[in-house]
């Protein structure tokens, strides 16, 4: 299953761009990493996507204090 989303800001980080996403009525940040022939035009600004991630790569703040909540 994937999660469908729009791109806001898309940021080219050395061999990753970071996409600041609109999904689920939530702003996001995504680190994608590319391979030499990637074409970053498939995460313009506007550009709907959709994506999928491993539950274990995703990093939980609580919305309160910030606190990264792998760490409790």
């Amino acid at each position: 299953q994937t999660v469908p989303a729009v791109v806001d800001v898309s940021e080219m980080m050395g061999s990753a761009l970071h996409l600041h996403l609109q999904a689920c009525g939530k702003e996001m940040v995504a680190v994608v990493p590319l391979m030499e022939r990637d074409n970053t035009a498939d995460y313009e600004t506007g550009k709907e996507l959709h994506f999928g991630f491993s539950g274990a790569l995703a990093h939980v703040f609580d919305p309160e204090s910030g606190m990264n909540l792998e760490q409790l």
